[in-house]
């Protein structure tokens, strides 16, 4: 029974991985700045997820005034706690994840918008099945 268990367990796991965590610091220009980044979650099995996280810092002596968030593909998500904005030195993160349900390459991207900064995530990712 205890052999059983142990299989169990093991099948589970590529289910839900964590993909990693990211640091990504802000500061304040005068002309508003884009930083563009790209995540492939590589191959997962359909019905499982992937998820990574991002911590955002801002590294600025002047706050930044969040805009809006916004993804696009069919098999990520996101959310997200930067909706009040940042005052300098403060952090925010978002997490996005890959859950495919069918087979097939995915493709996307995450914007985190503030009035000063923005930031985008392409994002890459395969399916198939078990």
């Amino acid at each position: 029974m205890k052999n059983l268990f142990i299989g169990f367990l093991l099948a589970l796991t590529p289910l839900i991985t964590n993909a990693g965590h990211v640091e990504i610091a802000l500061g304040n220009n005068q002309l508003r700045t884009q930083e563009s980044l790209y995540h492939n979650f590589g191959r997962i099995w359909t019905n499982s997820r992937s998820s990574v996280r991002y911590t955002v810092t801002n590294t600025g002596d002047q706050p930044l005034t969040f805009q809006r968030a916004t993804i696009s593909g069919s098999a990520f998500d996101a959310s997200h706690n930067c909706a009040k904005g940042l005052l300098p030195k403060q952090k925010c993160s978002f997490t996005i994840n890959f859950w495919p349900a069918f087979e097939g390459l995915y493709s996307g991207r995450f914007a985190l918008n503030f009035v000063e900064d923005q930031i985008i995530v392409n994002l890459w990712g395969e399916a198939y099945k078990m």
